[in-house]
């Protein structure tokens, strides 16, 4: 075996080995502090409700996500969610486990393509195996520590960006395999159309990858396009097929944030990703500072953006001329350009122009360049400058990672950086609200809204946080505004009519909830809280109908299966309301208030040893929980434990001082015992907090005579006959306080 053989293959055996482990250990060493980075913005969608990741072995259900949901159109990669669903459940370091691995194969994919391409026809006279295999490992060492990559690594729903690299690497990586001597492998072009149409299922950026091969074949393998096509043009066939499966998923996506159709003109859109391009060139020498979200801003002005249209041109300008004096040199150009032209170009990606995630592929094409380019000048001398850069690149990852370690500290970190994107400002409020600082929270929705006064979702947001607040009229109107400018914004809606609701203004509400109805027949949430104002109006039958149509549309909705089984309760269809609760209860066992209302029923019924037990674990879930102390005391005394339950009572009252049932079941208890005068203040505390209870009228007068209190007993006693005029009882009890006192009493 030739000298030159040997080498090649010792470095393949034992070389390759100790770069793949110095690779995988950099990605890790670089990414280890990011496993328990909490789900952040798209990834609620794409993992905590995207119910189509909950049986990885329903396969139709998995590849064919819902629109509207993260993974949208793009079945792979939420394969890839449902096999870390099966895993770990919803548990965040299973999901960041995958990122990495998935970044360090990317790595490990870029390390033999850039090895083999080093070997190719083209340039294995200038490259010995060995200088070709440490080059090729400084790239793909560079690229996987390189700070840019922690978009698409840490931030979970990003996984889309790395996989499909992942896929897009693998393409080409096959591809060279296949192309070399002696003769072509047909596995292994196989595999590599495999590769290329699992990337096009996973995002649609692969849509390029069939011309990156080509120019690969055309200037490192068969010398010129023609060459390439008639060597393998049914392998490029079967490579832009996959453009027809990409517009078939596209079809599926719920909603197109792509496209002039959002109001953004050809000319802006030039001016914006003209500046983005070069930004993306200057980030990756320098990656400071990096922005989570740089905001759905344009430029509109073209003196702008001037300086950076002609740095572009001049990088265009450069890119043709190497490809036409170092083809080679040129392709790594070409390659930059051509992978960011899916995401900016001419068409407008509105709702993101600018995203460092975009560069997890087309960084590649600038390291290889900056490394080859480095050892043209200073040689071996390279191996030491790449270690350097190395660790400094590690440890400017892992404290990039810092800034993902909850939502609060990212969103402070974005609107640090970029002050003038309304969305950071919305987000961070966000993140203060869910923290309970609301006031910081309203402060930056309101900056928000200077910015971009007409986004009717800032008006809503500020809105959640003024009724949090509870300044209610000033939410009002921030929910009005809000539809004013979106009028069929069905949360806003909602809100809107609860808020009303509690402002005792049911009758708006209740249209609102109708007109939310009307316009989302199919919104459960919209038919859920049309039947709360319902229950509050005293349309009992009405509300459990729109609660039975919540728990049509959508079956998990707990809350509605609770509400219903209230509204049957209250209607007197107390088994029915029974199977209701048990429901919920099947479902989240833990559900305090539901093992309360439970207890309510089963209570009703007299099946007194099963209430106690449900108040009882509705106590064990939460010992704070007022009502459900009230209906153990209840319990307790029905059961002869009038000890038991007077100290449940006194817990209770502890907990809840304006419980009136509370306080006229404790008085009661102190009668029973003969004490009245401990009785007395209990019973008055009940009449003040519920004036319309008859009973509770006539045993304050019975305490009021006892002490002596006659003009006040027989005030207690008429009104309880006002209330009540067949109330035996107290009409009884005032013919014989008047009998004792010699006076007739006074018809009434």
């Amino acid at each position: 075996m030739p000298a030159r053989e040997i080498a090649a293959a010792t470095w393949s055996r034992s070389r390759s080995l100790l770069v793949a482990a110095v690779i995988v250990a950099a990605v890790f060493a670089a990414y280890w502090n990011s496993r328990h980075v909490p789900l952040l913005l798209d990834d609620e969608r794409a993992i905590a409700k995207n119910e189509s990741i909950r049986h990885l072995w329903a396969l139709g259900e998995v590849l064919s996500p819902p629109k509207d949901s993260g993974p949208s159109g793009r079945p792979v990669l939420n394969l890839s969610y449902a096999f870390n669903y099966a895993i770990g459940g919803e548990l965040v370091e299973g999901y960041h486990l995958v990122n990495t691995l998935i970044h360090a194969l990317a790595g490990l994919a870029l390390f033999g393509v850039a090895r083999r391409t080093l070997q190719s026809p083209r340039l294995r006279a200038r490259f010995t195996p060995a200088t070709g295999g440490w080059l090729a490992a400084a790239i793909a060492l560079l690229w996987v520590v390189h700070p840019l990559h922690t978009e698409s690594v840490t931030y979970l729903s990003q996984r889309a960006e790395s996989l499909m690299g992942l896929f897009y690497l693998l393409t080409l990586y096959c591809f060279l395999r296949a192309a070399e001597p002696p003769r072509p492998s047909l596995g292994w072009l196989l595999i590599s159309l495999a590769c290329c149409w699992l990337g096009t299922a996973t995002k649609e950026v692969m849509v390029t990858a069939p011309v990156a091969v080509l120019l690969l074949d055309a200037i490192f393998v068969a010398g010129t396009v023609t060459a390439a096509w008639r060597a393998r043009r049914w392998f490029y066939a079967g490579l832009a097929a996959s453009w027809l499966l990409l517009a078939w998923l596209m079809l599926s996506l719920g909603r197109h944030s792509i496209g002039f159709e959002h109001g953004v003109s050809l000319r802006d859109c030039i001016l914006t990703e003209s500046r983005a391009v070069v930004h993306y060139a200057g980030l990756t020498l320098w990656p400071h500072p990096l922005v989570f979200d740089y905001g759905a801003q344009f430029v509109h002005d073209p003196l702008a953006v001037l300086p950076a249209a002609l740095v572009l041109v001049a990088l265009l300008g450069g890119t043709g001329l190497l490809l036409r004096r170092a083809p080679a040199a040129g392709f790594l150009g070409l390659c930059f350009f051509l992978l960011l032209a899916p995401t900016s170009s001419v068409v407008p990606v509105v709702l993101q122009p600018i995203a460092e995630s975009r560069l997890y592929l087309p960084l590649a094409a600038i390291i290889a360049g900056l490394v080859l380019g480095a050892y043209h000048v200073i040689g071996l001398s390279t191996k030491w400058l790449v270690l350097v850069v190395a660790l400094a690149s590690i440890t400017e990852t892992v404290l990039r990672n810092e800034d993902y370690r909850d939502a609060l500290t990212l969103w402070s970190d974005a609107v640090a950086k970029k002050p003038d994107n309304p969305r950071a400002h919305d987000h961070l409020g966000n993140a203060l609200a869910r923290a309970g600082r609301l006031d910081d929270a309203v402060r930056h929705y309101r900056l928000a809204l200077q910015l971009a006064p007409d986004d009717g979702r800032l008006h809503y947001n500020l809105a959640k946080a003024l009724h949090d607040q509870g300044h209610t009229n000033e939410a009002i109107r921030e929910y009005e505004t809000s539809l004013r400018l979106e009028p069929n914004y069905a949360d806003a809606q909602i809100n809107l009519a609860t808020t009303l609701a509690e402002a005792g203004q049911n009758d708006q509400a209740a249209a609102w909830l109708q007109h939310a109805v009307q316009l989302h027949p199919a919104d459960a949430a919209a038919h859920y809280n049309l039947g709360l104002i319902q229950v509050r109006v005293g349309q009992l039958d009405a509300s459990a109908r729109e609660f039975q149509r919540a728990l049509d549309l959508d079956p998990t909705l707990l809350d509605a299966r609770d509400a219903l089984g209230t509204a049957l309760f209250r209607l007197g269809r107390t088994s029915e309301a029974i199977r209701s609760y048990e429901e919920v209860l099947r479902a989240k066992p833990d559900a305090a208030v539901t093992h309360h209302n439970l207890g309510n029923a089963l209570l009703a019924l007299d099946r007194l040893p099963e209430a106690k037990a449900h108040f009882e674990h509705a106590l064990q879930i939460q010992p704070d929980y007022a009502p459900a102390l009230t209906g153990l005391g209840v319990v307790e005394l029905q059961l002869g434990e009038i000890a038991r339950a007077a100290d449940t009572f006194a817990r209770a009252l502890r907990l809840d001082p304006a419980d009136a049932e509370v306080h006229f079941r404790l008085g009661n208890i102190f009668a029973m015992n003969g004490r009245l005068a401990d009785a007395l203040p209990h019973w008055q505390e009940t009449v003040r907090l519920r004036p319309n209870d008859a009973e509770a009228h006539n045993n304050l007068a019975l305490a009021l005579a006892q002490n002596g209190q006659i003009p006040q007993a027989i005030q207690h006693f008429q009104a309880a006959l006002r209330l009540r005029p067949d109330y035996e009882r107290a009409r009884n009890n005032l013919a014989e306080l008047h009998a004792r006192q010699n006076t007739p009493p006074r018809e009434k």
